[in-house]
Order: C-alpha cells, then structure tokens, then sequence
C-alpha cells in the first residue's frame, strides 16, 4: 500500500509538473504570438507607407515629366527651341525658297495633348477626383498661358496671311479632341464618361454665366473660363483649320508659296480623288464632320462661328466633280465613301455662307444660377 501510494503521489508530482510546463509553453506561444501580430501590423503599416510615398513619388514624377513635355512640344510648335533662333537673312531665305513646314504643327499639338493627358491619367488607381480636377487645371493654364502670347486681342480670325502664331493655336484647336485609348481606360476606371479637351472646354463655356461651379471638374472649368478669351479663339480657329488639313491632303496647297496660293485662291483647282483609297477618305470626312459640329457646338453655347474668308473661298474652289458625284443614284461602297465626302465638303462651304444666320437667346437672367454637371 505504501509502495502504491508512493508512485501515486509520483505521478501526481509528475502531472503537476508536466501542467506548468504546459501552461508556461502556452503562455510563451502566446506572447510570441502577439509579438508577432505586433511586428506584421508594423510591417503592414510600413508596407502602406511605401507604397503611398512610392505613389507620391510616381505622382510627382508623371506631374513633372509632362508638364515638361508638354513645354518642349510647345516650343517646337511655335517654333521657340534655340535652333529656331536663326538670322535675319536665314529667315527670309526660308521665307521665299524654304520648304514648307506646316505639317509638323499637327504632329506637335496632338503630342502636346498627349503629354497633358500623361499625368492627367496616369495618376494612381486611388487618387480621387479632386486630384484630378487639379491636374487638369494646372495642365490647362500651362496651355491657354503658352497660347495667350500668340493669340491677338482683337481675335481676329479672317486675317490674309496667317503667321505662324496663328498656325500654331488653329493646330492646338484642331487637336482639342485627341485622346490616346490608354487614358480612355483611366475614365474608364473611375466610372467616367469620354472626356477630352474639347468636351471640357465647351462644358465650361455652355456653363459660363454661372455663379457657382457645379461640374465634377470645377477647378478645371473655372480655369478655362478664367483663359475664355484665348478658348474662344482656340475653337474659333478650329473650324477654320480642319478643311484647310482636308485642303492641304487633297490638293498641292502646301506647296504653294503666297504668289501661287493667289493663283489657286483666284483660279480655283480641279483634282481627282477616283485613287484616293478607303481610309484617306473616312479621315477627311471626319476632320470635315468635326469643323461642322465645332461650328454646331459654338451656335448652341450662343457663340458665333467666325471665318476666316480666304481659306474659304480656296476650299469652296476646290472642284472634283462632287455635283455629279452626289447626282449619283446607285453608287457601289468605293462611291459611297466618296459621295459622303462630298456631302461634308459641300456642308462646309454652305455653311460658310451662311453665317447670318439667327443666334439662339442666352439666359438673360444668371443669378443664383448654378453650372450643371453632363455626369
């Protein structure tokens, strides 16, 4: 009996022991645990403040570059880089005999826009509205700033020699609408519509009476209308520039020198577009589509499309038999293209024309008026 007892009050000794032992191993789990979860908090909490000092730092650097871009696409477009800085008889040989370099304009106002949208767009996934609101201000005062130089404060539109400031805003106009598809799936993210330059441009001048902003972009909207002068002109340019791109395709226009630019103005021009291929002919519908709803959007927002007469009459005096083309009654797809192209040439020229016709009636009364938003 003592024998049993003896290893009973052993094995008792032995739990008790073994129970300690299991409680201490649980409370060593236990503050290893916690000390675990503390040092994954910490390292989550750093892991965040990365990542947000990297998207700050991406921010800032998609900020700067296309503003920068933005800049050196500016200069080319007006011509202001140091090679552009040439001598008196440099400038009147290139003036006489140098090559016509007008289609570069176009190509340096679709970059401009493209770097503009570069850090509209290319921001983070999270930031909000409001930061983009802001981006979009800053990058719309460093254009109409650029522009406000070299556009006249007459705003003269119907000018008989067009320089190269003039040039340079109605390439910048024609480009208002130029959006690279990579910046559409940024809208696209954020539960945007389609929104280009121009969409914010005619948003902001259809609102320009208003008291106070309503727009998801205000900041943006009461930009431009803080430059409405230099919007203005920008469209006004536009619809004027757009046939003239058609002219210069079409025809020999941008070969001409002043003297045989007279001749076509005075003459007129005959061509044949038989060759012209499918795709060429949708491009220039469209440029003309878009310089005839320009002249829509300005009438609706009770602005009137002004013109500039020369171009005009060069454009209405180009003749590749498009009365007889639109005579047609059973033309085949290749004639259809055409026959389109026709319809939109001779809309322009009509509606060049006929630019007495009435103005709709603005709100009289705006006060208390608040801008819409198109969301």
């Amino acid at each position: 009996m003592i024998k049993a007892a003896s290893v009973l009050v052993l094995l008792g000794s032995c739990l008790v022991l073994v129970s300690c032992s299991l409680k201490k191993t649980a409370e060593n789990a236990a503050k290893t645990t916690e000390e675990m979860n503390e040092k994954m908090k910490d390292l989550k909490e750093t892991s965040q403040n990365l990542k947000e000092r990297t998207d700050a730092l991406e921010s800032e650097m998609t900020f700067d570059l296309s503003h920068t871009r933005m800049i050196e696409h500016l200069d080319r477009l007006f011509a202001e880089t140091s090679r552009d800085n040439v001598g008196v008889v440099t400038s009147l040989w290139q003036l006489f005999f140098g090559h016509n370099e007008d289609p570069d304009l176009f190509a340096e106002a679709a970059f401009t826009m493209h770097a503009m949208y570069f850090q509209f767009w290319k921001g983070q996934s999270g930031e909000d509205l409001a930061e983009l609101d802001a981006r979009l201000e800053i990058g719309t005062e460093l254009l109409f700033d650029r522009l406000f130089k070299h556009i006249p404060r007459d705003a003269q539109v119907d000018v008989l020699r067009p320089n190269l400031s003039y040039k340079g805003v109605a390439a910048i106009g024609a480009k208002l609408d130029e959006v690279h598809a990579r910046y559409l799936l940024g809208l696209k993210r954020r539960d945007l519509p389609r929104m280009t330059l121009y969409d914010y441009i005619l948003q902001a001048l259809r609102n320009r009476d208003a008291l106070a902003r309503g727009e998801h972009t205000p900041r943006a909207a009461a930009k431009i209308l803080q430059w409405e002068h230099e919007a203005v002109y920008t469209l006004q340019l536009r619809h004027n520039i757009l046939p003239v791109m058609v002219l210069a395709r079409t025809t020999d226009f941008q070969d001409r020198k002043d003297l045989r630019r007279f001749w076509m103005w005075w003459k007129g021009q005959k061509i044949d577009l038989s060759k012209a291929n499918p795709e060429q002919l949708k491009e220039w519908t469209t440029w003309l589509k878009k310089a005839s709803q320009t002249r829509k959007d300005l009438r609706e927002i009770g602005i009137r499309p002004e013109y500039n007469r020369k171009l005009a009459e060069l454009f209405e005096g180009v003749d590749f038999g498009q009365a007889e083309i639109m005579r047609k009654t059973d033309p085949s797809a290749q004639e259809m293209l055409l026959r389109d192209f026709a319809v939109a040439f001779t809309k322009n020229v009509a509606e060049s024309k006929a630019d007495a016709e009435p103005m709709p009636v603005r709100k009289a009364d705006p006060m208390d008026m608040i801008a819409p938003s198109p969301y």
